[in-house]
């Protein structure tokens, strides 16, 4: 977890281009770049959800999300005796966790578990290593193949493996951003300074074992800065969380959002968003919705009636 502000130079080495070129010739160097390479483009055009563990998760609304390409946090399975819905991916920046959880992850989540860490985890079974460079302020990195970077919070570097897979809009839900815990006193690794289990929906989520306290400011200027660069590539992060403390991206109801998704997601053409209905003797009407990333009921709409013969 480092707070300092450096900046990491991407890896344009003729090394590094060989890498990606090799990969991209169906000749990974590693079973790992090859798993990385699978991902590639693989959700293009869709929405994608970034589902924290905060106390405001209702596992009704997980239900609504079934359909989705979701992204889920650590031990986010413990939920799993609750509920049918199942994530996408599990994914874990946290060192701690990795180290004590890690393994279960692994084995207890049925898609892909993707871990984000210095160095590749000593695990057995299916799961994809992206190598973590921690800076401040976050670098979104457009090759994963290089880094990731956790910018605090492990749907952060989330996003940037689903900028990878080919997503561009995002809503984050059941990220409270608000944790109450006690100083380890004693402790020395900075990934064991708190004790805890009060800021999930999921009980006894830590198991009692103790945790790294989140830096808040680096997290929000996080999510900020990934919203500000997705957005120069046509893209957002809206936050559809209900309740919790983060202010610092524009909020959307949930209940609104789950119905609109699929109308963002690139199922329909950029800029425009096409629905299509027929009705008397061939006439045909196309409301044509202004896709700028507002509300559905605040973009202007165009109504077009068209006569076939």
């Amino acid at each position: 977890m480092d707070s300092s502000w450096t900046t990491l130079k991407p890896d344009t080495s003729r090394k590094m281009l060989k890498r990606i070129a090799d990969v991209e010739r169906g000749r990974p160097r590693t079973a790992n770049d090859g798993k990385i390479s699978a991902l590639k483009d693989l959700h293009a055009g869709k929405v994608g959800w970034l589902i924290g563990n905060g106390p405001s998760v209702r596992l009704e609304d997980l239900g609504q999300l079934k359909d989705e390409v979701t992204f889920c946090c650590n031990r986010f399975y413990l939920a799993y005796d609750g509920t049918e819905f199942r994530p996408t991916y599990l994914c874990s920046t946290d060192k701690q966790m990795i180290r004590d959880f890690g393994q279960e992850m692994v084995d207890r989540h049925p898609g892909k578990t993707l871990l984000i860490d210095e160095e590749s985890p000593p695990l057995s079974g299916d799961f994809v290593w992206f190598r973590m460079a921690s800076r401040t302020p976050l670098e979104f990195s457009e090759n994963v193949y290089d880094f990731v970077m956790p910018g605090g919070g492990t749907l952060v570097a989330a996003m940037q493996i689903a900028y990878h897979m080919g997503i561009r809009k995002f809503y984050l839900y059941g990220v409270d951003h608000s944790f109450t815990y006690e100083r380890n006193e004693g402790a020395h690794d900075i990934w064991e300074q708190a004790r805890g289990d009060d800021n999930h929906f999921i009980p006894n989520y830590r198991a009692g074992k103790p945790w790294a306290p989140p830096l808040m400011w680096q997290i929000e200027g996080a999510f900020l800065s990934s919203h500000v660069f997705l957005q120069s590539k046509g893209g957002w992060v809206k936050n559809a969380t209900r309740g919790g403390g983060l202010e610092v991206l524009n909020r959307v109801d949930f209940d609104r959002a789950v119905p609109t998704a699929k109308f963002a997601d690139g199922q329909m053409p950029h800029p425009l968003s096409e629905h299509l209905g027929t009705s008397l003797k061939g006439e045909r009407r196309a409301a044509l919705t202004l896709d700028e990333g507002g509300e559905p009921d605040e973009r202007p709409t165009i109504l077009i009636v068209a006569y076939t013969p």
